[in-house]
């Protein structure tokens, strides 16, 4: 084995070198003594170790940051949705990060997905608020709900008779939880109604698109609703499903129209947006330390 005596200007054996610059020097194929060249393996072995193990913990770090925000993203979407934030509200980050006990910039992310969603809007000096969308806009939603739901009935073929048993399953919880005065459950199970017939064709991007918009229709009903008025309509409902199973898709469709477009007039189209209201109390929580700090 050929054995250099004297080590180049290069090798760490020669004024004690930057042990980086040796690795570098080393990879580009210049000389070093034995010695040496034993001593940066080992060394180099030992620095792919540590870069391997903070890879891993980088990892497993942002995994956890992406929970976390996900999970402050759902809270306040179905707060949204449910009619729990009213539309307008303001949604500041300082008080959702106490709430929540998450950094303010897991926070900010989650905002801006509902800024996304169309479910909030960022106003010029930075303030994030439930969306309040306009009467115009109102119109335009509910325009376009009338033309792909009565779309998709026209679309799809007979029902399957688990797909009729699954949605008189729905109407009829919907209906229970009308007679028990359960306005928020009853609710749900109508968004779930007309999702879960969307999802009768088989066609997923259609389910997503009609999903966003019952969510928007869901801020426009708590800016707009009447009292006792402006819930979706179970008997109308159990109409629907009755003329799909008899495979009567016309008067499917026409009653369909029909169920919309009375959901669009029991709005009152004159308030103003909706007051803030104390978080702590729409997310039944208290603030808490924060889990883990990060960026502001």
């Amino acid at each position: 084995m050929k054995v250099y005596t004297i080590c180049l200007p290069d090798c760490m054996h020669f004024g004690q070198e930057n042990p980086t610059r040796q690795l570098q020097t080393v990879a580009a194929g210049r000389r070093a003594c034995v010695s040496c060249r034993a001593e940066l393996g080992a060394m180099l072995r030992k620095k792919s170790q540590s870069l391997l193990h903070q890879d891993g913990s980088e990892t497993a770090s942002t995994g956890a940051e992406r929970h976390r925000s996900e999970m402050v993203y759902r809270e306040i979407h179905a707060a949204i949705v449910e009619r729990r934030l009213p539309a307008g509200a303001r949604l500041p980050e300082s008080q959702l990060s106490d709430l929540f006990g998450v950094s303010r910039t897991l926070v900010r992310q989650a905002l801006q997905r509902l800024v996304h969603d169309h479910l909030a809007v960022q106003e010029p000096n930075k303030t994030v608020r439930v969306a309040a969308p306009t009467v115009v806009e109102v119109h335009h939603l509910y325009t376009v709900r009338r033309l792909i739901e009565c779309a998709l009935i026209g679309e799809m073929g007979k029902l399957a008779r688990p797909s009729i048993a699954q949605l008189r399953s729905l109407v009829g919880e919907e209906a229970r939880a009308n007679a028990a005065g359960d306005v928020r459950k009853a609710m749900q199970l109508a968004d779930t109604f007309h999702l879960e017939l969307a999802r009768t064709t088989g066609n997923p991007i259609l389910v997503e698109m009609l999903a966003e918009l019952i969510a928007r229709g869901n801020v426009a009903i708590s800016l707009y609703e009447q009292p006792g008025r402006a819930n979706c309509r179970c008997d109308e409902h159990k109409r629907i499903l009755r003329h799909l199973a008899d495979g009567d898709h016309k008067l499917a469709i026409t009653e369909m129209r029909e169920h919309l477009t009375a959901i669009e007039q029991s709005l009152s189209l004159t308030r103003d947006a909706g007051k803030d209201l104390g978080l702590a109390a729409i997310f039944e929580r208290a603030p808490r330390t924060r889990a883990r700090k990060g960026y502001e």
